[in-house]
């Protein structure tokens, strides 16, 4: 018997069961519905350092990427792993519906920093996400 087995098994005592999820890689799912459907270009809003769209690159989109981040220090680290990918572009500004000058909650972690406010629940679940600072930005 596995050592998996036998780790479920023991779980499975305890009234828990274990399951792969079957779309446990979303950039993976992501990269195959832009190639069925003919999508070539991601708009990545709120793109921090750039996780997500380095994630579809790492799972083979090939299709041009723009990034949008309005903090400075994220959008200087997207600016250094986006360098040389000449179909991914980045630009320092938020996106919304209409122009205007709103305050980002920065968060400790950097990538749950938000316009909205942190919920306690977000908080307590992601003591990480603590709100450090605010920074005036500009709605494009």
């Amino acid at each position: 018997m596995s050592a998996l087995t036998r780790t479920r098994r023991l779980i499975n005592q305890l009234g828990v069961d274990i399951h792969r999820h079957p779309n446990r890689d979303t950039e993976k799912t992501l990269s195959s519905l832009a190639r069925a459907h003919g999508i070539d270009l991601l708009v990545d809003v709120g793109a921090n350092t750039g996780q997500f769209a380095q994630g579809m690159r790492h799972v083979g989109y090939r299709g041009r990427i723009v990034s949008f981040e309005p903090m400075e220090q994220a959008y200087r680290e997207l600016l250094k792993v986006s360098k040389g990918d000449l179909n991914w572009q980045a630009r320092r500004f938020a996106l919304g519906e209409s122009p205007a000058a709103l305050t980002i909650n920065i968060a400790r972690n950097s990538y749950s920093s938000s316009f909205l406010p942190i919920a306690d629940t977000h908080l307590a679940a992601a003591p990480d996400s603590e709100t450090l600072d605010r920074k005036s930005t500009r709605l494009n």
